[in-house]
């Protein structure tokens, strides 16, 4: 049996998923998977049990290494180890971005549908929205409004690329539009790359928008966690990787006080996520492929 085949029961288990809606609801509301995690993360999270002491924790330099490793080898990215923002969830990583332009005669750009926490972050300043329009079957945005926009004053464009909900990649041109837009009318991007390790499409490659260029990464705020990947969200344990010293000393200064630390079952998990369960995640891409292709198939019929 494929491990993922496995039926697993969360009634009971203070599911955030399971419990919200009655028995019989099927609950698609919220990206959590109902799959066990790999074994090397089980393993992980029961060695912190077993060691029987909770106290804070710092990052480890091993997951570092990892985070630095797998941005280059996977994304085409380059980064440095001071860029790395330890968060308690990729979540309080949007709220923050807006902390970092206080007041509300700031405006902060998204386009809908979007996750709804994007809507709540934004809403923290002046909300403006430029939705997504259809074009022959395809989703697309309209360019000469988002360039008219950031001419007329927009501080902070949160984008989210993979996008929820569409599924939609931008193309590395479409990125470079944006970058150099960012660049050309001084807007800073929070781009909220959750979800980049899980494409389903063979033809498709998750482009970061601050790889492009220096001038583009230092407009940028990259969110990332292995959360949705490798189900563990509840965990909480994410990272922003912020080029820009001064924005970053800002990004810190904005959170002192307010967020927790991240725990060590959360860091030993994240870890262990990104350097040794690659078997896992390659099995449960193939997997996620055959649910697509067949929920695609039975809605054609």
């Amino acid at each position: 049996m494929n491990r993922f085949d496995k039926l697993i029961d969360r009634s009971n288990s203070n599911s955030f998923k399971w419990e919200k809606y009655p028995k019989g609801v099927l609950p698609l509301w919220v990206a959590d998977m109902d799959y066990e995690v790999a074994d090397p993360i089980k393993k992980a999270v029961q060695n912190v049990t077993d060691h029987g002491v909770y106290g804070y924790a710092t990052i480890p330099e091993k997951l570092i290494a990892t985070i630095i490793s797998r941005l280059k080898n996977k994304h085409n990215w380059d980064i440095k180890a001071d860029w790395i923002v330890v968060l308690p969830g990729l979540v309080p990583g949007l709220f923050n971005t807006s902390a970092l332009f206080p007041g509300h005669s700031v405006k902060a750009l998204i386009n809908t549908p979007v996750y709804h926490h994007f809507i709540y972050a934004a809403k923290k300043q002046i909300l403006v929205d430029i939705p997504f329009t259809e074009d022959k079957g395809a989703w697309a945005l309209n360019f000469d409004r988002l360039e008219a926009e950031f001419a007329s004053g927009i501080k902070i464009y949160f984008l989210c690329n993979p996008h929820n909900p569409l599924g939609y990649m931008f193309s590395e041109l479409e990125l470079k539009k944006i970058g150099e837009l960012a660049v050309k009318y001084d807007v800073l991007i929070c781009s909220d790359e959750i979800h980049c390790d899980l494409v389903l499409s063979e033809d498709k490659k998750h482009i970061s928008l601050a790889s492009l260029s220096e001038d583009i990464a230092l407009k940028t705020i990259t969110l990332i966690s292995p959360s949705k990947t490798f189900n563990i969200a509840g965990l909480g344990c994410s990272f922003a990787i912020i080029p820009d010293p001064i924005v970053r000393q800002k990004y810190k200064d904005a959170m002192f006080g307010i967020m927790p630390m991240v725990s060590s079952f959360a860091y030993e998990a994240a870890h262990a996520a990104y350097e040794e369960s690659n078997v896992w995640h390659s099995e449960l891409i193939e997997y996620l492929k055959g649910i697509q292709d067949y929920l695609f198939l039975e809605i054609n019929k």
